[in-house]
């Protein structure tokens, strides 16, 4: 008896040490999600502040710029989005959620995480089936530039993904009442 609670407690502290691996991992992501998501930005202040001093000073006219950058956004609402759910740095109505007792705050949390949950799959999975689809079919957008779209909405799946394990983590974590 004594060697399988042995045995037990080294398998429990051996997962443990691999969830808590895993975690790093996973928070090294998103924290590179959000580098990205912020050198995306930059850049796409630096392309409309040089089209802007581009057309004033020498005249020239690049119509290339607003395709990008419209594009860009797509990369910018997505990308850092699972840093900022881990920091609790979303929208929160807090108009109702400090008026009702911390039990009921609880409850809310719990269901609003679990809602995020199902749409953040929801979402993954068809974004990851257009996505492909995208992919397998060489879909272009055709506009002043002619670019396939696959890799323009692969950043959808993927940060979905990063955002269900987020608020998957956000719901284990809060599903045992805090004590006061």
């Amino acid at each position: 008896m004594a060697a399988a609670i042995c045995i037990f407690t080294y398998i429990r502290k051996g997962t443990l040490h691999w969830l808590n691996r895993v975690s790093r991992v996973f928070d090294y992501a998103l924290n590179i999600f959000f580098f990205i998501g912020g050198v995306v930005l930059v850049c796409i202040m630096l392309v409309v502040c040089a089209e802007i001093a581009m057309r004033y000073f020498l005249g020239i006219v690049h119509v290339w710029e607003v395709q990008i950058c419209g594009d860009s956004l797509v990369w910018i609402a997505f990308l850092p989005a699972g840093l900022v759910l881990k920091e609790n740095r979303h929208v929160r109505v807090d108009l109702v959620v400090n008026i009702v007792s911390p039990r009921i705050r609880h409850v809310l949390n719990l269901i609003t995480t679990a809602l995020g949950l199902v749409t953040c799959l929801t979402l993954t999975y068809y974004s990851a089936h257009v996505t492909w689809d995208h992919f397998a079919k060489a879909i272009y957008e055709y506009n002043i530039l002619v670019i396939p779209k696959g890799p323009l909405l692969s950043i959808i799946p993927l940060s979905s993904l990063l955002l269900s394990v987020e608020f998957l983590r956000e719901f284990l974590s809060s599903w045992k009442p805090k004590r006061a």
